[in-house]
């Protein structure tokens, strides 16, 4: 899937700098498209992982989630540093996407391209390390 998710946002990447990143009213749904379709590979992916109340795409769910369980139980806010540390990670890129479009629009699909081909690499080297001591 998040093969799929990159070429995706490749696609996106390609289609920002065709248009010097100010694609015309057609160009830019088209680009909305394929971040809806991409964004929607991703939380498939995530919610396949089982991991749960996992959310990768939007902030609002995982904020909503961790405050759940901290008011359900506020021992488990010791418990809760997976939904800080996604809270955390969704601020940050964020703000670097944000800094990144400020100083550099022609770049900005460069990031999330970026992260996923890391994504793409560390999962496929992961996989190849266990089937290899499994065997």
């Amino acid at each position: 899937m998040a093969s799929v998710e990159l070429l995706l946002l490749v696609g996106i990447l390609v289609g920002w700098l065709i248009t010097s990143g100010s694609p015309g009213t057609g160009q830019a749904l088209f680009l909305l498209a394929l971040a809806a379709a991409a964004m929607g590979l991703q939380s498939a992916a995530t919610l396949s992982t089982g991991v749960p109340e996992a959310s990768t795409t939007y902030m609002t769910g995982t904020f909503t989630s961790f405050m759940r369980s901290v008011a359900t139980d506020p021992h488990l806010i010791g418990a809760g540093g997976a939904g800080i540390a996604r809270l955390l990670s969704l601020l940050a890129g964020a703000v670097i996407g944000a800094l990144i479009l400020h100083f550099a629009p022609s770049w900005t699909p460069v990031f999330p391209v970026a992260l996923i081909a890391g994504t793409v690499v560390l999962a496929g080297a992961l996989t190849r390390r266990r089937r290899k001591l499994g065997a």
